[in-house]
């Protein structure tokens, strides 16, 4: 018996030091790329926290001023009692009249009832 080993050899020797030099540089560019980006989304945020800001600022009512609104007191006298700021309309106004025309009385009246027609208004149902 020999003493061979049965170890595969191998047929296509790999260079670990270029490979290692190949992912290193793949590691930095990463990260170059990753801290490029982290710088992005910081800057994102800061304008999103300022939008949102705006936008709560449009949708929360503006305080009102303290004794009310001054509108309100315009028509108060004295005591307090408000005055009508213009006059109460106790009865509509009056419709005007309709024009009269000349000659209006002159239009001719209801069709007199003929039995012919009748008869033809009867046989096509008409009215």
């Amino acid at each position: 018996m020999s003493t061979e080993t049965n170890s595969p050899k191998p047929t296509d020797p790999t260079d670990w030091k270029a490979e290692a030099r190949k992912w290193e540089k793949r590691s930095k560019d990463n990260r170059n790329e990753l801290e490029a980006m982290t710088g992005k989304v910081s800057d994102l945020e800061t304008a999103n926290s300022e939008l949102t800001d705006k936008v709560a600022s449009y949708e929360t009512p503006a305080p009102e001023p303290e004794g009310g609104d001054p509108a309100d007191d315009a028509d108060a006298d004295a005591d307090g009692d408000l005055e009508p700021a213009a006059p109460i309309i106790e009865a509509p106004p009056e419709p005007p009249s309709a024009p009269i025309i000349e000659g209006q009385g002159n239009t001719p009246g209801p069709m007199r009832e003929d039995p012919n027609r009748l008869a033809v208004r009867q046989l096509f149902g008409g009215r």
